[in-house]
């Protein structure tokens, strides 16, 4: 079992396939005493299981739960992050979120974390896109579960971190030109990449996920507002080729729910290529691998 809050404590059971009938539960709480361990207070409850009904419940599969941004697979999430859960039998039909505050169902499919419903982005059989909601306890254990109409899929845990940055890519899959643009005369934004390359000295806008809080804070679903911006709690590093680069702010972009945005400055040791690596970290915890382009 897991403790959640003020001593109370949560598990789950799924019993074998075809398994019905009565069963028992006997709770036994204990605590040690020098090299002994000592029982405390008990309590049973009792229920039953009743056979299928030919109505499957959502399956998730184990470890898929990843960043919604870089969609690398994670024993953590952070307050106010973007999330995909795969599995099947999720949604019965696709649904994208139509505007903004998202709401907590699409297509009759729920995503339960710590029994609060999120906000969700995207829902298929296959694929859920949601947002964390802020003000999770760091370092606590939270079940996720998705239900759809009735049936509850088996809870998957994970662990609540300051932040698991990611960083988007242009082609949606984590990898490759990043969502990096650099900004261009009149303010213009063009993704610096082959053809169209950022140069030292420019101003470049990182699109990203997974900073964790910000002030003022932002319920999660919520579009984050143009006044005040909402400024990342936690410092922000961006190298660039393994050069380091100036930050200038990082916040959540105006308008949308669960996007950040880092605006940094190309450094002038960053080295010359179509394919310049670039992370981010944020509280210590460093973003997979995207890239950009950069010439003198």
């Amino acid at each position: 079992m897991t403790h959640v809050a003020n001593g109370e404590w949560e598990g789950n059971y799924a019993p074998p396939a075809n398994q019905a009938g009565d069963f028992t539960v006997r709770v036994v709480a204990a605590f040690s005493q020098g090299t002994k361990l000592q029982l405390g207070a008990s309590e049973t409850v009792t229920g039953s299981v009743q056979a299928a009904t030919g109505v499957r419940g959502p399956q998730v599969g184990a470890g898929a739960i990843v960043n919604g941004a870089s969609f690398v697979a994670q024993p953590l999430v952070a307050p106010g992050q973007l999330i995909s859960i795969y599995g099947s039998d999720l949604a019965e039909r696709s649904q994208a979120a139509a505007s903004v505050p998202l709401g907590t169902e699409l297509a009759g499919t729920e995503v339960l974390l710590g029994g609060d419903a999120l906000p969700l982005l995207f829902v298929s059989g296959g694929q859920i896109n949601a947002q964390v909601p802020f003000g999770l306890p760091l370092n606590s254990e939270q079940q996720i579960a998705v239900r759809r109409r009735e049936p509850l899929g088996t809870p998957e845990r994970v662990v609540v971190g300051a932040a698991q940055p990611g960083i988007f890519s242009k082609n949606s899959n984590g990898v490759g030109q990043g969502v990096v643009l650099a900004v261009r005369a009149g303010s213009a934004q063009t993704f610096a990449e082959l053809g169209a390359p950022a140069r030292p000295g420019d101003t470049i806008v990182i699109y990203c996920g997974g900073l964790g809080p910000t002030t003022p804070p932002v319920a999660a679903g919520v579009a984050a507002p143009l006044t005040p911006l909402s400024r990342v709690d936690s410092p922000v590093r961006v190298t660039i080729g393994g050069a380091e680069a100036v930050v200038a702010f990082a916040e959540l972009t105006p308008g949308s729910a669960g996007l950040y945005q880092i605006n940094a400055v190309v450094p002038s040791d960053a080295p010359d290529g179509d394919k310049v690596p670039v992370t981010i970290s944020v509280a210590g915890v460093e973003s997979s691998v995207v890239s950009m382009a950069v010439r003198r």
